[in-house]
């Protein structure tokens, strides 16, 4: 009898724990012309900035889109946002499961440009990010992927374990 207690106790304890897994806690932003500009409403004096993961010197966020969606921003070149990003950093926030290179996702930044430079075609922005959104879907780096909700992040995704 107590052995099934003991059962009973433990398959709570991990239901619960999954059950976290499913609190949103920031929701996912689709990168509609519309969705983006709610987000920029009564900000008209921001930058946004649609970005993923890049490998270049001084950058880790290439520019793919902005207020009007995913597209070119400039042809011929890239613009970029130089690192490290100063104000609110989705890397600093989030887990080991948003390591950029592992996962595929897209960031929306809303904030303020810094310096420019202009080096062969491509621009190298200071950025002070005063809010960001992650792009649906979400992907993780971890089992969670199989089973975590796509379009929210959760109490889990801002959990660091070390």
């Amino acid at each position: 009898m107590r052995g099934r207690k003991v059962v009973i106790i433990i398959l709570s304890i991990i239901t619960f724990i999954i059950l976290l897994d499913f609190i949103p806690v920031k929701m996912a932003i689709n990168t509609k012309k519309d969705e983006l500009k709610k987000m920029l409403k009564g900000r008209e004096t921001k930058q946004l900035y649609i970005c993923r993961y890049t490998q270049v010197t001084g950058s880790i966020w290439l520019a793919i889109g902005d207020e009007n969606g995913v597209r070119d921003l400039i042809t011929g070149g890239s613009i970029y946002l130089a690192e490290p990003l100063s104000g609110k950093d989705p890397l600093k926030s989030l887990n080991k499961s948003f390591v950029p290179y592992y996962t595929r996702n897209k960031y929306v930044f809303i904030g303020e440009e810094g310096n420019v430079l202009n080096e062969a075609g491509d621009l190298m922005i200071d950025f002070k990010v005063d809010e960001w959104r992650i792009v649906s879907p979400i992907r993780r780096d971890s089992f969670r992927d199989i089973y975590a909700p796509k379009s929210y992040l959760t109490i889990y995704d801002f959990i660091k374990f070390k």
